[in-house]
């Protein structure tokens, strides 16, 4: 009869070389998950941004053809396919309404061309002089801006003449340069007023 050989408790070597192999591959899958996470998660929040940016422009843009002066003699209003200027009475916070020149246009920008939004107006008693100028959309590829009749004539147009009046509509429309799945919701603005 053999003598019994005591048993030592412990792992063999091969145990040990399964057992590390398991844990190296829940790791390199762990790391792959959270990487594909957080490429998801920047791709999210840049496309967050981007929607942030065209409705907060598009906001502004409706905030200032609603204070379009319904006065004749006040309505100062022009267009081409690619920029727009009028008058409203448009407030910055903390101050009343005055009668302001508003333009929007396309210029350059150090991301590329922009869509811009610039207001000015002379100093009144109730209000300070201004003269602003800002990118409200940042690289885009073109704007193009169409002008719908007012009474009989329906047709877009896309230049609008000083001293016509108010077109029943504006509609502008923004291309983007390839970066990303930026969209522009095609924007319809009807002045106050407006036949």
């Amino acid at each position: 009869m053999r003598p019994k050989q005591p048993h030592h408790a412990g792992f063999t070597l091969i145990e040990l070389v399964v057992a590390l192999s398991i844990v190296s591959l829940l790791s390199v899958m762990l790391l792959g998950g959270y990487t594909f996470t957080s490429r998801a998660w920047n791709r999210a929040d840049a496309a967050g941004d981007d929607s942030s940016e065209i409705y907060g422009a598009q906001s502004v843009l409706r905030r200032a053809v609603a204070g379009i002066a319904l006065d004749p003699n006040e309505v100062k209003f022009t267009g081409t396919a690619t920029a727009l200027a009028f008058t409203a009475r448009f407030a910055l916070p903390g101050e009343a309404p005055a009668t302001t020149a508003i333009t929007l246009d396309v210029d350059q920008c150090p991301e590329g061309q922009c869509l811009v939004l610039a207001l000015s107006r002379p100093q009144t008693t109730n209000t300070a002089s201004l003269a602003v100028s800002t990118p409200l959309v940042r690289g885009i590829s073109d704007a193009a801006i169409a002008y719908r009749g007012n009474g009989d004539d329906t047709s877009w147009h896309s230049e609008w003449p000083a001293g016509k009046g108010m077109p029943s509509l504006v509609r502008i429309d923004v291309g983007f340069n390839g970066k990303g799945p930026r969209f522009w919701p095609t924007l319809y603005l009807a002045p106050p007023g407006a036949g």
